[in-house]
């Protein structure tokens, strides 16, 4: 039930940018043949990707509010490709 719920809780920008960050960056050095990589002082491995894939997802799928930001800001799929081109 809980990965169906509508997301509670502070969001922010930031946040969205770590999830996005750590699940390419471990995706690829998957890839090449790592099983488990250092990312921002935490050895992260599958399951984290995972989390981080699944939180973007609700967040996307609700439109979630990015509440922690100074200038409130709607969780959407062009937001979500922005992040991912910077």
């Amino acid at each position: 039930g809980d990965l169906i719920e509508k997301p509670r809780g502070v969001r922010t920008l930031d946040g969205l940018r770590l999830n996005t960050r750590v699940g390419i960056q471990y995706v690829e050095a998957w890839l090449n043949g790592t099983g488990s990589v250092p990312l921002y002082n935490l050895m992260e491995d599958a399951a984290t990707a995972e989390i981080s894939r699944v939180q973007n997802w609700q967040w996307i799928r609700y439109g979630a509010i990015l509440d922690g930001e100074s200038v409130p800001i709607k969780v959407d799929k062009d937001l979500f490709a922005r992040v991912v081109s910077e």
